[in-house]
C-alpha cells in the first residue's frame, strides 16, 4: 500500500508541476534529448499554427529597418552599399582638370588560376613599339590606334605584333581624350583580320601628362574588354599609354604604360553604369618588351610612311620638330633618341642608326618639304611607295626572322 500511495502522490505531483509550468508559458513536454527530437513546439503569435501543422520552420521575422524601403527599392539601397568603400575604391586625382585614376598593381606577376597574379603574359613587338612611339610623338594632341596579335589560350599570353594607327574623330565640347573615328576603326580592323591577327588591344598618348588612365580611359577600355570576352569569360584585350614629352624630367626614350581593368567575374557594366562604381578597378600590367622584335619590313615602312604623311599636314595639332624640347635637344632629336631604343640592339649598330635616320629623315622632309617640294594631303591612301631606308629595312628584316628563334619563352 505505501509503495501505491507514494506512486499516486508523485504523479499528482508532476501533474500539478505541469500545469503551473504552462501556465507561466514555458514549453511544455519533455526536454528534448539528441535521440528524441521532443514535441513540436506550441504555437505562439510568431509562429502561426497552420505552418507548425505544415512541419515546416517559421520564417525567421525581419523587422524593417528604419529608413529601408522594401522590394525592389531596397535591392537598390542594398546595390548601393556594395559599391566600393573610400577604402576599396581607386584613388581618383584631379590634374590639369583631368580626373585620372591611379592603377592598383598585381602581388604577382603574369600566373595561371591564381587571383592574385596578372592573368596574362603580354610580349610586345618592337616594331609595334616603335610605330606607336613614332605616332605619339608627331602630335601635340592625343593620338590613338589598335594593337594586333594573337591570345594563346593555352599558354594565357598575349602576343602584340602590330600596331596601326587609327584617325581620331572629333573631340567632344570641353574633352581632350582622343576617341576612334568608327570608319576608321572599322578599316584597320578588317585589315588586322585580313591578316589573320585579331585586335588585342589599343594606345593613345598622353603628350604632356601623367601615365595614368583618366576616368574615360578606364571607362573605354572596360567597354573594349567586354567585347573581346570568350567563351570562358577572359578578356584579352589590354591598354598602353605613351607619354612622348611627359615632363621636364623624363627620359629621352619615351615613356609606355599598359594597364587592364579587373572586375567581378561575369560582371558585364550597363549602359548606365559607372566602371569605377561598380567595383572595376584599373590594374597596372607588367610587359616584355624585348623578347619579339617583330619585322621592320615594307609593310611596316609603309605604316610609318602614311602615318608621317597625314600628320604632316595637321598644321594646328602637330609637333613643331624644331622647338626646343630641354636641355637644347628639338623635339625631333628627342623622338631620334626614343625611337633608337625600340630598334633591337642585336642588330648591328650601323643598321640601327640607319633606320632610324631614315625615319626621322622622312618627317623632317614632311613637316619642312624643300620649296620646290610639296606636302601630302591628309589620307590613308597607298601613295607613292616610300623609300627603301638604303638598305638597312631588308638588314632590319633579315635580322627580325632570324630572331625568331631567339624569343624568350
Amino acid at each position: 500500500m505505501r509503495g501505491d500511495c507514494s506512486s499516486t502522490t508523485s504523479r499528482d505531483t508532476s501533474a500539478k508541476r505541469l500545469q503551473r509550468s504552462m501556465a507561466r508559458g514555458a514549453p511544455w513536454g519533455p526536454r528534448a534529448t539528441a535521440s528524441s527530437p521532443g514535441p513540436r513546439p506550441r504555437p505562439t503569435p510568431r509562429q502561426p499554427l497552420e505552418r507548425l501543422q505544415s512541419g515546416r520552420a517559421p520564417r525567421p521575422s525581419h523587422p524593417p529597418q528604419p529608413g529601408r524601403g522594401t522590394g525592389l527599392q531596397a535591392r537598390a539601397e542594398l546595390a548601393e552599399e556594395a559599391k566600393p568603400t573610400e577604402e576599396t575604391a581607386p584613388r581618383i586625382v584631379e590634374i590639369g582638370g583631368q580626373r585620372m585614376v591611379q592603377c592598383e598593381r598585381y602581388p604577382r606577376g603574369p600566373g595561371k588560376g591564381r587571383s592574385d597574379c596578372q592573368p596574362f603574359t603580354i610580349r610586345v613587338a618592337q616594331s609595334a613599339q616603335f610605330v606607336m612611339d613614332l605616332h605619339s610623338h608627331l602630335s601635340a594632341c592625343e593620338v590613338i590606334g589598335l594593337l594586333a596579335g594573337k591570345y594563346d589560350r593555352d599558354r594565357r599570353e598575349i602576343r602584340v605584333d602590330c600596331a596601326y594607327p587609327v584617325r581620331e574623330a572629333p573631340p567632344e565640347m570641353g574633352s581632350s581624350d582622343a576617341k576612334m573615328s568608327p570608319d576608321d576603326r572599322q578599316r584597320v580592323t578588317s585589315k588586322i583580320s585580313g591578316a589573320g591577327m585579331q585586335c588585342v588591344g589599343w594606345y593613345h598618348s598622353h603628350p604632356r601628362s601623367q601615365l595614368v588612365p583618366t576616368v574615360a580611359d578606364v571607362e573605354s577600355q572596360v567597354l573594349y574588354q567586354q567585347t573581346s570576352r570568350n567563351p570562358d569569360g577572359e578578356e584579352p584585350y589590354v591598354a598602353a599609354i605613351l607619354g612622348p614629352y611627359a615632363n621636364s624630367s623624363a627620359p629621352r626614350a619615351g615613356s609606355m604604360a599598359w594597364f587592364h581593368v579587373r572586375h567581378p567575374a561575369g560582371r558585364t557594366l550597363g549602359i548606365n553604369d559607372r566602371a569605377l562604381e561598380c567595383g572595376f578597378i584599373p590594374h597596372a600590367l607588367e610587359v616584355e618588351t624585348g623578347s619579339c622584335q617583330g619585322n621592320f619590313d615594307k609593310d611596316f615602312m609603309r605604316v610609318v610612311y602614311k602615318v608621317i604623311r597625314r600628320f604632316s599636314v595637321k598644321f594646328d595639332s602637330r609637333v613643331e620638330m624644331f622647338d626646343n624640347w630641354r636641355d637644347g635637344l628639338t623635339n625631333l632629336e628627342k623622338m631620334r633618341d626614343s625611337l633608337l631604343s625600340r630598334v633591337p640592339l642585336s642588330w648591328q649598330p650601323d643598321a640601327r642608326r640607319a633606320i632610324v635616320k631614315h625615319v626621322v629623315g622622312m618627317v623632317r622632309d614632311a613637316w619642312y618639304p624643300p620649296e620646290d617640294g610639296e606636302s601630302g594631303s591628309e589620307t590613308d591612301s597607298d601613295g607613292p611607295e616610300p623609300e627603301e631606308p638604303n638598305g638597312a629595312s631588308l638588314q632590319a628584316n633579315g635580322a627580325a626572322s632570324n630572331s625568331d628563334s631567339e624569343k624568350t619563352q
